[in-house]
């Protein structure tokens, strides 16, 4: 191979590794790079969420939540699929992204969230420049008298546009916290306002008779940094579970992708729900439950050698087998890190292929969660992760600081008929060699 052809190919890699995108299955050409079973669960949790809410009447919640970089979106844009395939005319599935109106670094309000639900829904609802739904919406806003007094709430602009309410709710904090004041003020009042908001909405969508779905995506990357932490972290649990009658939202089936932190926190979650599903998506399970040594899954490294392959049929001119599946182990299943990792080793100057060892080697080096944050103190806690493959705050680690782990990935979550954790594979022989 000439090394004109080398580069070529090295960038065709570049580019797949570099997609991270969720398979969102509006094409068969797109829906082929689906990998069944991935995770490697031996039932299929997604299709009993589906089930959950085909068999649900009038309303109900679900569910959503996993390790980042887990392919969570790709499996709610399986479920968005599912549902209509099953019930074909009897449903309507609205798939909301909210990070465009919600801080993902700031505490989370019962104000922001649901006008950030509202807004998001309308702006789906919406087909052509007219903006019908959202004008609808903007007119709800005007008519509760929510919005702080000096902003101005302009005319919904052309499709396409930035709205300034949604460029306030994401960027100003000001403005957030004067809102959430204003909701405040009114009570249960501006809750019963939104909910007979959503169940007319609904009703014209959808009419009486057909299921309606609300699938929101990325709350579950809401997260604090900094002098934060603790606030935001208590403001998704008062959200969750103190606001949890106002997110039970009337006529609706609403599928909530929640941070891990509050499934850490509160196991029983689903049951304040009304015995709701919920979905944990880990890591893919590519090493074995155990205590002493790093034993790979040969089941999950084929699986992830399939995941390649989809993405990039050539990757045997590119890598041996043995240094596909050290970067597979090295990312310890994590779909976002390993494909991170190859896109580090695709870029690499070279003549010859496949690479040599030490561009593994340095790509690896690239998703390494960094040594620097755990704390001395955290060093027994996280031996005694790696021995008992449990994770439970402790005197030394709390709920919070636990989460961040988890976060950081410094800490994986796997399934194999339980929920089990392990530390990050590229630091644990650093955890066990050291002295706390």
């Amino acid at each position: 191979m000439t090394s004109t052809e080398i580069e070529s190919l090295l960038a065709d890699l570049t580019r797949c590794a570099s997609r991270d995108v969720p398979i969102d299955f509006s094409t068969d050409e797109i829906a082929k790079h689906y990998i069944a079973g991935l995770h490697g669960s031996d039932s299929d949790a997604v299709k009993k969420l589906a089930k959950r809410i085909k068999i649900s009447l009038g309303q109900s919640v679900q569910l959503f939540t996993g390790q980042p970089g887990s392919g969570k979106s790709t499996e709610l844009y399986r479920l968005k699929k599912i549902l209509e395939d099953d019930l074909k005319d009897d449903i309507r599935v609205y798939f909301l992204d909210v990070k465009a109106w919600i801080n993902l670094t700031e505490p989370l309000r019962l104000s922001g969230f649901l006008i950030g639900l509202m807004a998001s829904w309308a702006r789906q609802a919406d087909t052509d420049v007219t903006r019908t739904w959202t004008k609808r919406f903007y007119d709800f806003l005007n008519h509760t008298n929510v919005i702080p007094k000096g902003f101005k709430l302009e005319t919904p602009p052309v499709l396409g546009a930035k709205l300034a309410l949604e460029f306030a709710l994401e960027t100003d904090n000001d403005f957030r916290s004067l809102l959430d004041i204003e909701v405040r003020k009114q009570g249960s009042r501006f809750i019963e306002q939104a909910h007979a908001f959503i169940k007319n909405f609904k009703k014209e969508l959808c009419g009486d008779q057909r299921k309606c779905v609300l699938i929101m995506d990325s709350l579950e990357q809401v997260r604090g940094y900094g002098k934060n932490l603790d606030e935001v972290y208590r403001s998704l649990e008062e959200l969750f579970i103190g606001e949890r009658q106002a997110l039970n939202l009337p006529d609706v089936h609403a599928v909530y992708s929640i941070s891990p932190f509050l499934y850490v926190r509160n196991a029983q979650l689903p049951a304040l729900y009304g015995a709701g599903v919920i979905v944990n998506m880990p890591s893919v399970h590519v090493v074995k439950k155990q205590s002493n040594v790093v034993m790979p899954d040969p089941d999950g490294l084929e699986r992830m050698r399939k995941f390649m392959t989809v993405r990039f049929e050539r990757w045997a001119e590119v890598f041996t087998e043995k240094q596909l599946d050290k970067l597979i182990l090295g990312s310890g299943g994590d779909l976002r890190d390993f494909l991170r990792a190859v896109s580090h080793a695709s870029l690499a100057d070279t003549q010859t292929l496949p690479l040599p060892d030490k561009e593994i080697d340095e790509a690896l080096s690239k998703i390494k969660p960094p040594y620097e944050s755990i704390h001395s103190s955290h060093i027994e806690w996280l031996k005694s992760v790696e021995s008992s493959h449990e994770a439970t705050p402790s005197d030394t680690v709390s709920a919070v600081e636990m989460f961040q782990y988890l976060a950081s990935k410094h800490i994986l979550t796997y399934l194999n008929g339980e929920t089990w954790y392990s530390v990050h594979p590229l630091l644990r022989d650093w955890v066990l060699a050291k002295s706390a």
